[in-house]
């Protein structure tokens, strides 16, 4: 039986395929979408062909079983980071202010928020050092950011001394050690588990052999010269 009709879906739209006698195969010329394809399900578009014969009867296939039909499209703009904390105009009292920000990528999605490598640090430390697993930690970081809110960003300028503990390196070292516990919890039972999750396949792991012991990373993933 003769193949009548093929054709692809992209991003919701339909194409038809030619017939290249040259090659044997069906071809067609597409624009791939214009956003990125980071903020999608399994980081891809899905591409389903479907094959109709000459009698009528229509095959199909997709990305879910053939990696061929992913298609990845790569962003084209840098993203853009957004500073929340000091205000602009805001009046600083000492030489290492703390600065909160955001990473957003070109499609708006959020790359990693700053308050996630608080959160981060707690899950490993909690894991770690308190026998706790991950979905522990995650009940109780609302309590934690509400505490937050209240008792220390209203009062956190008039301390004497400020600094920010945060690494450029942290969010690599913590990677082998979050991801498997934020994977062992249910899909969907903490959205901000996942948004992490997905925001970590951006990030490279650094084994922690490059990380000093007497670095404050070790606080939290163990292996410091210093005692607690």
């Amino acid at each position: 039986m003769a193949i009548s009709q093929v054709r692809a879906q992209i991003n919701g739209t339909w194409h038809t395929l030619t017939y290249d006698s040259a090659s044997g195969a069906y071809k067609a010329t597409v624009t791939a979408p214009g956003a990125t394809s980071y903020n999608q399900s399994g980081g891809y578009y899905n591409v389903t062909v479907e094959a109709t014969n000459d009698a009528g009867t229509t095959a199909t296939a997709d990305g879910s079983t053939i990696s061929g039909l992913q298609l990845v499209v790569k962003e084209r703009v840098a993203p853009v980071i957004t500073i929340l904390s000091p205000s602009s105009g805001a009046y600083v009292s000492n030489s290492k202010q703390p600065v909160v920000f955001t990473v957003v990528d070109e499609d708006g999605g959020v790359v990693f928020q700053h308050a996630w490598l608080r959160l981060c640090r707690r899950i490993v430390r909690d894991y770690k050092f308190r026998g706790s697993g991950a979905d522990f930690t995650l009940k109780m970081w609302p309590n934690v950011r509400r505490g937050e809110k209240l008792y220390i960003s209203p009062y956190k300028e008039n301390a004497d001394l400020m600094f920010d503990s945060s690494l450029a390196c942290e969010f690599s070292v913590l990677k082998p050690y979050v991801v498997p516990l934020l994977k062992d919890l249910p899909a969907g039972k903490y959205p901000e588990a996942d948004s992490i999750l997905k925001a970590y396949e951006r990030i490279e792991p650094l084994d922690e052999k490059y990380v000093p012991a007497d670095s404050l990373i070790r606080e939290f993933i163990g292996g410091s010269t210093f005692s607690y």
